[in-house]
């Protein structure tokens, strides 16, 4: 039988460790709690920010929906990163994320979220609706660290009345 609902606090050890499974299946080794600690670090166990497709409870699909708020000038926005976007390689072409990201943007129609960016491959944002950006890498010679600076065009339309173009720094 299958299940679609959002995590719970029991499901992070789980999540953590179906997505490290998942992107190290399909890219080189993954460690979500390093790459990305603010979601993935001990102690986010109560944040419900998963949706999961769960097939005899065990976990199929993944989707994370973290919110952001956007300030410009003296308005905020509202926003999402939609990330963590996975399916168990024996279970794809089943619609598992089709109806993920179904409840989440439905979730985030009604949290009045007014802008959301997804992040991953070029084919999965296509298919849902989700434009391409541009990613850069960069160095930071004080710490020798790597980090990934998001560039995204974003065009205001009937959200905003200014309309004008916006570029945002993740």
């Amino acid at each position: 039988m299958i299940t679609y609902r959002k995590a719970l606090p029991k499901d992070f050890p789980h999540i953590l460790d179906f997505l490290n499974m998942v992107f190290s299946m399909s890219h080189c080794p993954h460690d979500f709690r390093q790459l990305l600690p603010k979601i993935y670090k001990e102690g986010q166990e109560q944040k419900s920010i998963h949706y999961l497709a769960l097939e005899n409870e065990e976990i199929k699909a993944c989707v994370c929906v973290v919110p952001v708020t956007l300030y410009c000038g003296n308005k905020t926005i509202t926003c999402a990163t939609v990330g963590s976007v996975s399916v168990h390689p024996y279970s794809r072409g089943k619609g598992y994320m089709r109806k993920l990201m179904h409840m989440a943007i439905q979730d985030m129609k009604k949290n009045n979220i007014s802008m959301s960016t997804l992040s991953g491959l070029r084919n999965v944002s296509a298919k849902y609706c989700y434009a391409a950006h541009e990613s850069r890498l960069h160095q930071n010679d004080r710490c020798k660290r790597f980090t990934l600076c998001l560039v995204l065009t974003v065009r205001f339309r009937s959200l905003a009345p200014w309309g004008k173009l916006f570029q945002l720094f993740i």
